[in-house]
């Protein structure tokens, strides 16, 4: 069955930077996203770069993040096959407000939200050639992901009371994990 659904958003953004001293840079940025259907969100950034030599500088940026729920993983639906135990079965993806997803667990998806750090140094450019290494840290919470493939005499049962006999498993989107993403970036570059 085809779906339209639709929705109302709006961003407003400031940044701003300021150098108290010629070696420093400092700057800020608020957001303001607005979704009609999960309301606003006020996100933030802060940075500063010191030049604390000639050809070296170290740098750091602290923020947060908003994600709301795509339409898509809100109302997405489909019927396909695939195999479990080594047989054919028919999987329902299902949106969250369906009612068998939600008699299955399902709930309302929340917002994703998010809070990174990075950190680095600046090295050049001397004769061309420049190094910068940054370490990053980013987590998020509610992070959406798809459901497993929910099976079984359970799950059975809850499909023959609303009178579903299409198929055997089921999976919506979820608010499923928290993640946390570290690492370094390290980038030469010479131009001769």
């Amino acid at each position: 069955t085809p779906t339209d659904e639709k929705r109302d958003a709006w961003a407003a953004f400031l940044d701003a930077e300021l150098r108290p001293v010629a070696a420093l840079l400092l700057g800020g940025a608020l957001r303001y996203d607005h979704y009609d259907d999960f309301g606003g969100q006020m996100t933030w950034r802060a940075t500063a770069r010191l030049d604390a030599a000639a050809g070296l500088a170290i740098r750091g940026t602290i923020g947060t993040g908003f994600r709301a729920p795509s339409l898509q993983q809100r109302y997405f639906s489909a019927i396909q096959g695939a195999t479990s135990a080594g047989r054919l079965v028919t999987v329902a993806t299902l949106p969250v407000g369906d009612p068998v997803a939600q008699a299955l667990g399902a709930t309302a998806l929340k917002p994703e939200r998010s809070r990174n750090v990075t950190a680095g140094v600046v090295i050049g450019p001397f004769d061309g050639f420049s190094f910068t290494v940054d370490y990053f840290h980013i987590r998020i919470r509610d992070r959406i992901a798809l459901s497993e493939q929910l099976g079984g005499t359970a799950v059975a049962a809850v499909l023959a009371r609303n009178g579903i006999t299409g198929f055997s498993q089921v999976r919506f989107f979820t608010n499923a994990v928290d993640t946390t993403t570290r690492g370094v970036e390290a980038t030469a570059r010479w131009a001769g």
